[in-house]
């Protein structure tokens, strides 16, 4: 094929950069509040734009015919953000790729991506090509809405990042050394996401609340309590969402997950502030 990537920000950088290792012919184009004219010869055209220019976007592409499907990568929007496109080229739709792109210069590896494709035949058709050549998995995944779908992905991708900045914040407090943090803490991120790949969940779950060990997760919350409260709250909110992985695996002895439950239910009370009058 021949594809055009229109933006210049993070994602369009990274797919331009991937195909354009393959057979295929691929092209970076800015938006800059305009879309070039594309040529006759161009298959399918990418909006890698921002989600509130996606329409707008459309409607300019729409001041002539196309020959190329049109998709944009959004994972918020559907297929109908390109409704001013439809009978004016071969088709539109999305692909949104499960993936954290977090740099212009630093790119992800792609192979093995979900990307959720849907829309019309021949912009999934292309859409599917496309994502194939840069080692993905097309998904269609139908009826599942794009704003829970959209949270799903924002929760892992953008939660994991932030709970690896309070785990570097605990670390470094308790005096590990800073340029060592990020490094350590990505390989262990890493050594997570081989075990959901391989193994799946629940059995991905590691760790003191999969054994049921009560006395570990009491003492974890006693060292945070040095740290702002934030932290502990992110902590024992990730706690409790272990324990039905770690009930579906059955590991832990008998009662032992209930004793984790009253001691997270202990660190979750808010103790009332003394008034100073009665001291």
């Amino acid at each position: 094929m021949n594809v055009v990537f229109v933006g210049r920000g993070k994602v369009a950088r990274a797919l331009h950069a991937k195909l354009s290792q393959t057979q295929h012919r691929s092209r970076l184009v800015a938006s800059r509040g305009r879309v070039p004219a594309i040529a006759g010869d161009v298959d399918l055209v990418v909006l890698c734009v921002r989600d509130d220019a996606i329409e707008a976007a459309a409607r300019r592409l729409a001041e002539r015919p196309l020959r190329a499907a049109v998709i944009h990568v959004a994972g918020a929007q559907g297929p109908e953000a390109l409704a001013p496109l439809t009978g004016r080229c071969a088709g539109v739709g999305r692909a949104h790729p499960l993936a954290s792109f977090a740099s212009n210069r630093v790119h992800p590896d792609l192979r093995g991506v979900s990307w959720r494709v849907d829309g019309e035949r021949v912009a999934v058709s292309r859409a599917r090509a496309l994502v194939l050549a840069l080692g993905g998995l097309p998904r269609r995944w139908p009826g599942v809405t794009p704003a829970a779908y959209h949270a799903a992905a924002a929760l892992v991708a953008n939660g994991a990042a932030a709970l690896a900045a309070a785990g570097r914040q605990v670390l470094v407090g308790a005096g590990a050394p800073p340029r060592d943090v990020d490094p350590a803490l990505g390989a262990l991120l890493r050594t997570v996401a081989e075990n959901l790949t391989r193994l799946g969940l629940p059995r991905a779950l590691t760790g003191p609340i999969r054994r049921g060990d009560a006395d570990a997760v009491a003492s974890h919350l006693q060292a945070l309590e040095r740290q702002p409260k934030e932290i502990k709250e992110l902590y024992r909110a990730c706690a409790v969402a272990q324990l039905g992985l770690a009930r579906a695996l059955g590991e832990a002895r008998p009662g032992a997950l209930a004793e984790v439950a009253r001691v997270l239910r202990a660190a979750g009370r808010v103790r009332p502030r003394r008034n100073p009058s009665t001291r």
